[in-house]
């Protein structure tokens, strides 16, 4: 179950890194199509073909990225974390069980004692 977590947690985090993948280069697009349209125009011209438009999209665009950006690192973290804590009680897990063994070994050696 703990394992499942974990997979499914390193799953959500591969999904959000290509979607940061993909946003980042959506964002070069717009800003190589911006340039573009731009390169040879006066300011009104610029204007009048939508560059501040552009620019503003480019503008939200960079400020969803960063967001985007934020929120897979945080994320990322937080499975980091949860990923050590299940490691921890998996160990936890496996010395009980280890210790569970030895005192039904042990039980099972007083008991076979009693009845000689």
């Amino acid at each position: 179950m703990m394992l499942q977590r974990a997979d499914v947690a390193e799953i959500e985090l591969e999904h959000m890194r290509q979607k940061l993948e993909e946003s980042e280069m959506e964002l070069d697009i717009l800003r190589s199509e911006a340039e573009l349209l731009t390169a040879d125009m006066s300011a009104e011209e610029r204007q009048e073909a939508g560059y501040y438009r552009l620019q503003h999209e480019n503008d939200r665009l960079r400020q969803a990225l960063i967001t985007l950006k934020d929120m897979t690192g945080e994320q990322e973290l937080n499975l980091k974390s949860r990923l050590r804590e299940l490691e921890a009680e998996a160990e936890h897990m496996e010395s009980l069980r280890s210790a569970n063994t030895s005192l039904q070994t042990q039980v099972g050696e007083g008991g076979g004692s009693d009845a000689a």
